[in-house]
């Protein structure tokens, strides 16, 4: 039992460095200085932030994302990714983030969970739906029937919202997905065995929505320091 295990955590390590490898992050970093030169040159300070922030990106995906980093440090891996969409979305998604206990920030998670629930978000939630323009983020301390404590962390967007038949695919390994607005659900389905992977079964996400109306990605973790 314990060998088949261990060879299916080494089949997600070999799929997970194939998916890194499949562009030599140093052609993208040595590109992305290139342009960051030439927008500076050009006075063109909104480029060069932005090829910043999507350098610092390119380096967290590139590095080992079973890594455990702060809270605070993950933060501050989405605000780049969040940067980069305020720009291509031209400030249309409202972005909010509420920490409801500081003492969190410091508590360590496996890195990039928070990126593709936000990135679920944009595309299957705000962008399929055209009034919708709100994405929050809240981070908080829980308690589980055992009274142990766990760090809940939840995104929410105002968006298409998804079917029970759509959740359902997105938290089965097994399933393909694919929602009808297009969106491929493998980076949620990612998150949840990488969490599970990591800390156990009973850790992972869960998913709460109404079509037309609103998702909620939640993710439970334990709390380590």
């Amino acid at each position: 039992m314990n060998k088949m295990v261990e060879e299916e955590e080494e089949k997600r390590k070999f799929e997970l460095k194939a998916l890194q490898n499949q562009i030599n992050p140093h052609f993208l970093y040595n590109t992305l200085n290139s342009i960051k030169w030439m927008a500076a040159v050009h006075g063109a300070e909104g480029i060069k932030k932005m090829v910043v922030a999507l350098g610092r990106l390119l380096r967290n995906l590139s590095a080992d994302t079973n890594k455990e980093i702060t809270l605070q440090e993950e933060l501050d891996i989405l605000d780049d990714y969040i940067y980069i969409q305020d720009i291509r979305y031209s400030g249309k998604i409202k972005f909010k983030k509420e920490i409801k206990d500081s003492g969190l920030l410091k508590a360590k998670i496996i890195k990039f969970i928070l990126q593709p629930l936000v990135e679920n978000a944009i595309f299957h939630g705000i962008e399929a739906k055209e009034e919708a323009d709100l994405i929050k983020i809240r981070a908080e301390k829980i308690f589980d029937l055992e009274d142990k404590p766990r760090m809940k962390i939840t995104v929410f967007d105002n968006g298409i919202g998804m079917s029970k038949e759509e959740i359902a695919k997105i938290l089965n390994k097994n399933e393909e997905v694919e929602h009808k607005h297009g969106l491929n659900g493998i980076g949620l389905q990612n998150v949840q065995e990488r969490i599970k992977m990591n800390y156990g079964n009973e850790f992972g996400l869960s998913i709460n929505s109404k079509e037309e109306d609103f998702t909620e990605v939640i993710a439970i973790l334990p709390i380590n320091f």
